[in-house]
């Protein structure tokens, strides 16, 4: 009897990975049904008579009751707690052929990947000029005609966005979107940084969000800023600012790194025309190249690569561009940028540049303290709350760092600005560096001034094709008015001729008070006194040479401190007095 019994074939097909949760009820309650049906002393008949009965008179467990209620694909009030024996065998069947009692769903969910009009409404949707969908839809339709098909079965605008809804944002986007766009659509692969500091640094560099004056010309413009971290521990060993993004601000960077902290054994970036640059990736004679670093980039496109770098600007050099008057990135009022914007463009028709526009010292010392404060106070949650300071040096290992030699130091390729040195000096941003050795170049010579604005107190002097000369220093030749000696010698005799004139005095106040003169030096003789003739004062001996009066100037510097123009030696004589009476 079992076998005769029809099965519906999407009963059959059905797979419990496949089930949702009601199935998964249904099915639950039709198995302990079975269950009952099984163990029962009589028929399949009796069996559901008994439950029928039982649930009536609300006789039955409670769990049997449950799945009695719950057996039936629909709710149908004229059916509940009525077991049919014929379902009953159904489920018997059901559950012989597949193993389950799942009902068939009613309403089976629409595949997007199932609807054959699909490909074509694409062909005019997925287009990087991202049209509307009632912009694809018109072409859509018109295709729809051209192929000679029923306009009966042309899908409505509604249902074609009941559809695109349906679909995965990277099967849908495809077309839509190119490079870092579909990338961000796109499953990644998370990577671990985790080992040694200096194992691995970072590079990327940003166009700060706010206006600064230019260092040369002083006018209002937006400078790029170049940082470099180390992987383990996102520590930034190195930062450079420059007035955009080329080869040498990335030097310039690494090699302020690698001055500090030595050398890493890889370098990662983009392909960037700054970061692969000839004069730092050429196997031959590149920075990197000599350094015995290894340069690795990231895909075209791909800034996901840079992840680790990319959400440090947030906390960093975007921070700092919104304390700034000038700032223009997102979430600046508009009203206020566009008169921000105005008055610089005003003011630049005239040379002028306005106050607001913070100075390049400003900048560049605003952004150097946030990279310490960064480096110092900041906490990673993934760094398990530690600071990269504290991550970077935890994790150094010295017995394989490697720091620059001297020559390598010397080499670091640097920026740098074309100049004319004129007897001996050359200048570059307000400053002027001195070395005599530019003062023997031929005439109208021109150099190459490699600067470091981290220390701007020299330059680094080489010839147009790279050859180092010298290091002109700032200020190298500036002197005082007269020759130091020569101030020292006239102040010498000014002193000697304010000595003489007050050993004169003193000299004159000893005589009176009854002192002899013998010589060159001064004798103390017993005084008596008018007022107390027992008492006896001795004073000491005064030497009037030059050399003996400098080793002994207690006395006499108390009379140079009070010699002035209006002094007399009735004044230096009442002084000795009230020093003999202790006073």
């Amino acid at each position: 009897m079992d076998s005769a019994v029809a099965v519906r074939p999407q009963g059959r097909g059905l797979s419990l990975s496949l089930a949702d949760d009601k199935q998964r009820r249904v099915d639950g309650a039709r198995q302990l049904i079975l269950q009952f049906v099984e163990a029962y002393p009589g028929s399949t008949k009796a069996a559901c008579g008994f439950l029928t009965q039982g649930y009536a008179a609300g006789a039955l467990l409670p769990e049997m009751a449950q799945a009695i209620e719950q057996c039936n694909d629909k709710l149908n009030d004229c059916r509940r707690g009525l077991v049919s024996d014929s379902t009953v065998t159904k489920w018997k069947a059901l559950k012989k052929a597949t193993g389950h009692c799942l009902p068939a769903k009613t309403r089976v969910k629409e595949r997007w990947q199932d609807v054959t009009w699909l490909p074509l409404f694409l062909a005019a949707y997925r287009k990087p000029q991202k049209p509307k969908q009632t912009e694809a839809y018109a072409v859509f339709k018109q295709d729809w005609l051209e192929q000679g098909l029923d306009l009966a079965g042309l899908p409505s605008i509604s249902a074609v966005n009941r559809v695109l809804k349906l679909m995965p944002p990277l099967v849908r986007e495809t077309g839509r979107c190119t490079g870092s766009a579909l990338a961000a659509m796109k499953p990644f692969i998370r990577r671990d940084w985790s080992g040694s500091s200096n194992e691995v640094w970072v590079g990327d560099g940003h166009t700060f969000k706010a206006k600064v004056r230019h260092p040369e010309t002083g006018q209002a413009f937006a400078p790029e800023v170049t940082v470099i971290i180390d992987a383990a521990s996102r520590f930034i060993v190195g930062w450079a600012f420059s007035l955009s993004e080329n080869q040498l601000a990335v030097s310039e960077a690494l090699g302020q790194g690698m001055l500090k902290h030595g050398k890493p054994l890889i370098y990662y970036s983009d392909n960037g025309s700054g970061q692969t640059a000839k004069i730092i990736d050429c196997k031959v004679g590149g920075m990197l190249a000599r350094l015995g670093v290894r340069h690795e980039t990231g895909i075209p496109g791909n800034a996901q690569g840079r992840g680790l770098i990319e959400g440090l600007w947030d906390i960093t050099a975007i921070a700092v561009a919104k304390t700034f008057p000038t700032f223009q990135g997102t979430g600046m009022d508009g009203d206020t940028l566009r008169k921000h914007t105005n008055m610089i463009n005003s003011a630049k028709l005239k040379g002028e540049v306005p106050a607001f526009v913070p100075t390049w010292q400003v900048f560049m010392a605003a952004c150097e303290e946030r990279f310490d404060t960064y480096n110092s106070d900041h906490k990673h949650s993934s760094l398990g709350g530690k600071t990269p300071a504290e991550v970077y040096f935890a994790n150094f290992d010295p017995t394989w760092s490697c720091p620059l030699t001297e020559d390598e130091a010397l080499n670091l390729f640097r920026p740098f600005v074309i100049r004319k040195p004129d007897r001996g000096e050359v200048r570059w941003i307000n400053n002027i560096y001195y070395h005599p050795q530019l003062a023997e170049l031929p005439s109208n010579s021109k150099v190459r001034v490699a600067y470091d604005l981290h220390h701007a107190d020299h330059v680094w002097i080489s010839d147009l094709e790279g050859v180092f000369i010298c290091i002109a220093v700032w200020n190298g030749n500036k002197v005082d008015g007269f020759a130091k000696s020569k101030k020292d010698r006239i102040k010498d005799e000014r002193i000697e001729g304010m000595a003489k004139r007050g050993q004169a005095k003193i000299d004159q106040a000893y005589a009176e008070l009854g002192y002899d003169l013998e010589g060159e030096v001064l004798t103390p003789v017993p005084v008596i006194f008018r007022e107390k003739e027992e008492e006896l004062v001795e004073v000491p001996v005064i030497f009037r040479e030059k050399e003996e009066a400098l080793k002994a100037p207690v006395l006499v510097g108390k009379f140079n401190k009070q010699e002035d123009e209006e002094g007399s030696y009735e004044d230096t004589v009442l002084m000795l007095q009230k020093m003999k009476e202790g006073k």
